[in-house]
């Protein structure tokens, strides 16, 4: 049971970071756009999306931390009692 709930843990956080954030953000303005486009804010955006992107993985990956580690020690907690 512990799997599977890992498993669409880990579903979910694969889906919000490669379908929810950059449609947030704004479909039109994707990271590695400038392959498709030329515009001379190009490199800016791609500068502003990496941020973005990095400061969101720290995010999602605290989360996730917390939320795992938490589980951990109230189960710990309840078996020692």
């Amino acid at each position: 049971m512990n799997r599977m709930v890992w498993l669409l843990k880990f579903i979910a956080t694969i889906g919000l970071w490669l379908y929810a954030l950059p449609e947030l953000l704004n479909p039109s303005n994707v990271p590695f756009r400038f392959l498709l486009d030329d515009h001379k804010d190009v490199y800016l955006n791609f500068v502003l999306f990496s941020l973005a992107y990095l400061i969101y993985f720290i995010f999602v990956v605290f989360i996730s931390h917390k939320v795992i580690w938490s589980n951990t020690l109230t189960q710990k907690i309840k078996t020692e009692n």
